[in-house]
């Protein structure tokens, strides 16, 4: 027997000792009642893959750190309060999920763990990130959102091997600038923290595509944020911006830009450059009027321009002929608009 899939039963018990299975190297016990895993699971030495997530577990027996094959640990959402050091054991280990659980901390061999890719530990309640995580020089990804940390360690350069860094939901008030040494990120994701400016240093981030900045604090984006060649997807809903660097028409590649609910008085005359845009969404700020060249965007389909305080809507609009979608309403004082664009708001409303 190589595969045992027992998940979503209501299994409460595992017996002391496992049967004689020695080519198991998938088991599942996911969505049970299971509360404790006997120290026995070390006999189950062809082990490659172990999925207990979704239990009652409390703790993990430190003969885990016997699965010396195992390659794929996921013990989330369950009430674990620590994980065991023995998991350095686990030298083959390359992906390792303990969201959804109680921890407060990593332990402190995980930076040894070297041949770990992706490692989940959102929705805990950890309060900091110790300097030896980033050992973990292999490490792809890394997810530790939706907790309580205020601050990244300086050592956090040292991940260079990360294509998607997700610290959402946390505490975060800066960003070292030790971040930029995260060439290869392709994903950063930022959204619902405390941050109130972006060091200069994201402008390194060369293979950046998605950026997820929305609800912090900015006031402001470095100009070295035009340096993002790549990216494709800034969300930056729910700031304090009042106005864009000249250099976001350098995002060649933005597809999508998503600025509602901050305090912008103007858009930049540059953002016409934004030749592969296809969404924009600007609803709910301070602005009084448009710049023509957004007429150039010859590749937006979908425009936001609700609850601002629009007088004049240039009439270079009417060539955005991808346009599918056009939201103006709540600006008290727009009077007059391009014929062909009111027909583009019934349209879309219909």
């Amino acid at each position: 027997l190589e595969w045992l899939d027992l998940s979503y039963n209501v299994i409460r018990k595992l017996p002391e000792r496992f049967p004689d299975l020695p080519s198991l190297e998938f088991l599942r016990l996911s969505g049970n009642f299971i509360d404790s895993l006997p120290a026995s699971i070390s006999d189950l030495k062809a082990l490659r893959k172990l999925d207990i997530s979704g239990n009652r577990l409390r703790e993990l027996p430190d003969e885990i750190g016997g699965l010396h094959r195992l390659h794929f640990l996921d013990v989330s959402s369950n009430n674990l309060e620590e994980i065991p050091e023995t998991i350095v054991h686990c030298r083959r280990l390359e992906i390792l999920d303990v969201s959804g659980n109680e921890v407060q901390s990593l332990p402190t061999c995980v930076g040894r763990c070297r041949s770990l890719k992706i490692l989940r530990a959102q929705r805990n309640h950890l309060k900091e990130l110790y300097h030896n995580i980033t050992d973990l020089t292999w490490l792809q990804e890394l997810d530790v959102s939706d907790n309580y940390i205020s601050q990244l360690p300086s050592t956090i350069g040292k991940l260079t091997g990360l294509k998607s860094l997700t610290l959402a939901k946390n505490e975060l008030k800066s960003l070292p600038p030790y971040i930029g040494n995260l060439r290869f990120l392709e994903k950063l994701d930022l959204y619902a923290n405390q941050l109130e400016e972006l060091p200069d240093e994201i402008g390194f981030l060369t293979e950046l595509r998605h950026l997820e900045l929305y609800h912090n604090c900015l006031r402001a984006l470095p100009n070295r944020i035009g340096e993002l060649q790549k990216l494709e997807i800034l969300c930056l809903e729910g700031n304090r911006i009042s106005f864009l660097p000249n250099e976001i028409g350098r995002l060649k590649s933005l597809t999508v830009l998503e600025l509602h609910m901050n305090k912008l008085v103007k858009v930049p005359r540059k953002i016409g450059r934004l030749s592969n845009l296809k969404k924009l969404v600007l609803r709910v700020n301070e602005l009084t009027f448009l710049p023509k060249e957004m007429g150039s965007l010859a590749k937006l389909e979908e425009l936001d321009l609700a609850k601002n305080l629009l007088e004049d809507v240039p009439s270079e609009l009417k060539h955005l002929k991808s346009l599918t979608r056009l939201e103006i309403t709540g600006n008290p004082f727009l009077t007059t608009w391009p014929e062909e664009l009111r027909k583009r708001v019934i349209e879309s409303r219909m």
